[in-house]
């Protein structure tokens, strides 16, 4: 079954700048090793709350192997608090409509 991980962390606004176009270079990097496409939200509440969503992953340690490479080589980890939960998919619905 395939899973999704959810990297979330808070961005300072002061910085926003300098980590905007390092996150959005590290979605694209991802998804030219993986081939999966990532997804960057923004929490709506006008917090500094983000997160990154990667869904439909076949093989959880290689894709969190070349997520860690990929981080450290664009220094991520050095600039971000980045937390990331991983959950496989139990379920999906299918319309059931009288």
């Amino acid at each position: 079954m395939a899973c999704s991980f959810y990297v979330y962390y808070k961005v300072d606004p002061a910085r926003q700048g300098e980590i905007e176009p390092l996150v959005y270079t590290l979605l694209g990097r991802v998804a030219c090793r993986t081939g999966i496409q990532g997804r960057l939200l923004k929490k709506l509440d006008g917090s500094s709350a983000w997160m990154e969503v990667y869904e439909g992953i076949s093989d959880a340690a290689v894709f969190d192997r070349i997520l860690q490479e990929l981080c450290e080589r664009y220094d991520i980890d050095i600039l971000i608090d980045r937390h990331t939960e991983r959950f496989e998919e139990m379920y999906r619905s299918s319309a059931v409509c009288d």
